[in-house]
């Protein structure tokens, strides 16, 4: 959304060039895109704007925001995606959490239903009653 508005306004198609900065967080790579990397794609748009005359130090200064805004949008995405995964961690948690109690207390219940059928199902010490009298 940020870059279908801001491009247009820099003379430049969403549709076209959008991918070229939307690239930069898709690479695969799991290192932080670098301010560097961001410049060098708004030098590149840049040079494709249909802007009049931005060479002065308005111009420059209109795409060094852009440069400024790209990271911190980045930041941003980077921040968000980082706090939903860790919720979703929380909550797979806890979900894990209330299993292992549910099971707990069924196996409880099941052992004071029928003594005789838990210790039936109680694994045995490698010998059974049976060996024992043998010996």
């Amino acid at each position: 959304k940020f870059l279908e508005e801001r491009l247009p306004a820099l003379g430049l198609d969403f549709d076209l060039y959008g991918d070229y900065v939307l690239g930069l967080e898709d690479d695969g790579s799991t290192d932080a895109v670098s301010k560097d990397d961001v410049a060098e794609v708004v030098q590149l748009l840049r040079a494709s704007s249909e802007l009049e005359d931005d060479d002065d130090d308005d111009g420059d200064a209109v795409w060094d925001g852009l440069v400024n805004d790209i990271m911190a949008k980045m930041t941003l995405d980077a921040a968000d995606v980082k706090k939903q995964h860790e919720e979703e961690v929380k909550l797979q948690k806890e979900k894990f959490d209330q299993q292992l109690e549910q099971a707990k207390k069924e196996q409880a219940e099941q052992a004071n239903k029928d003594p005789g059928e838990a210790a039936k199902n109680k694994p045995s010490n490698g010998m059974d009653d049976a060996t024992k009298k043998a010996m």
